[in-house]
């Protein structure tokens, strides 16, 4: 690939592919400087590689064996009548105990955040993987019990590959909405504090249902927005998948996005805070796609096509001002 420096773009090309308004050659300059090394020192800002982490659960089963040997002729009837009983009353009470503590361990729920600025994978008991971008928060069964296999995404990002079983479909839940599925692969985005809740389809087949709501169904390529606010479907669009999913496979792709999103999935994926000094205009909307890149380089991306400026702190905070 060909190496470009960056004193070698004009800062107004950048500008018109932050803003999606430059040329296929334009396009493709800045992705190719995108792709290579980052010339920029970064002395405290590291990237984090993905984690992925398997989490295995399982019961036992505990078998009782009782074992009773009368060989007294005198009394034969009533001792072998009480022996029965009290053999019978056992055989239930740890048989009753035994369904009990199956019950509890079933419905005990376990919550899991994926460490920040790494993503975590899941294996769920029924072989269903859900894959966490960093800082989400999801909560499931040790066991799934009953009639569905149902699980919970509190917040965050998650993408789901959900093992197909047609008498048990998986339920994901979030913001009291609810994803309805029997074998499918989707991304669901709900992140804490943003008004919008996005369901992208990949493959398969679900059913999207509000508080109150009638279900919707999704096709594969098409794009759920939900508003948590106003409680309803905002949109139901044909989408690129791999702008919803990228993130899986460690891409950060921008479209027209306010940079207050943007700073979330940088957040999610590197795992910095940022905090504001003085009033920064965040309501501006840029364009980029950037593939396990260094952080520093995306935020010079920023820098180029705004009157946005980071200082990169040694804890991994990022103070963002206005140029003067």
């Amino acid at each position: 690939m060909v190496v470009i420096d960056m004193t070698d773009i004009n800062p107004d090309v950048l500008q018109r592919y932050a803003a999606g308004n430059c040329t296929a050659e334009e396009r493709q300059l800045v992705e190719d400087w995108l792709e290579n090394d980052d010339p920029l020192p970064e002395s405290h800002t590291q990237y984090d590689t993905s984690l992925k982490r398997e989490i295995w659960t399982g019961l036992t089963d505990k078998e009782l064996k009782t074992r009773s040997n009368f060989g007294i002729r005198t009394y034969i009837t009533i001792i072998s009548a009480a022996a029965i009983l009290v053999l019978l009353s056992l055989v239930f009470f740890f048989n009753t105990n035994s369904t009990q503590n199956l019950m509890q361990e079933e419905l005990q729920q376990q919550t899991y955040i994926a460490p920040a600025g790494k993503t975590a994978t899941m294996k769920l008991s029924d072989g269903t993987i859900v894959q966490l971008a960093g800082g989400s928060k999801f909560s499931y069964p040790a066991h799934f019990s009953g009639q569905t296999r149902t699980v919970t995404l509190i917040s965050g990002e998650a993408f789901f590959k959900v093992k197909h079983d047609k008498k048990l479909p998986f339920i994901v839940q979030s913001s009291e909405t609810q994803i309805k599925v029997l074998g499918t692969r989707f991304n669901l985005s709900n992140i804490a504090g943003r008004a919008k809740l996005a369901v992208t389809l990949t493959e398969g087949r679900i059913s999207f249902k509000g508080k109150g709501e009638q279900e919707t169904i999704l096709k594969p390529g098409q794009q759920l927005i939900f508003n948590k606010k106003l409680n309803k479907i905002q949109s139901v669009t044909e989408v690129d998948t791999l702008y919803a999913t990228g993130w899986t496979a460690g891409l950060l792709w921008f479209n027209q996005t306010p940079v207050t999103e943007i700073l979330e999935k940088l957040d999610a994926s590197y795992g910095v805070t940022f905090e504001l000094k003085g009033h920064p205009d965040l309501n501006i909307h840029l364009t980029g796609k950037f593939r396990q890149q260094p952080l520093s380089r995306i935020l010079k991306l920023i820098e180029n096509s705004s009157d946005l400026r980071f200082d990169q702190q040694p804890d991994k905070k990022i103070i963002i001002y206005k140029a003067n």
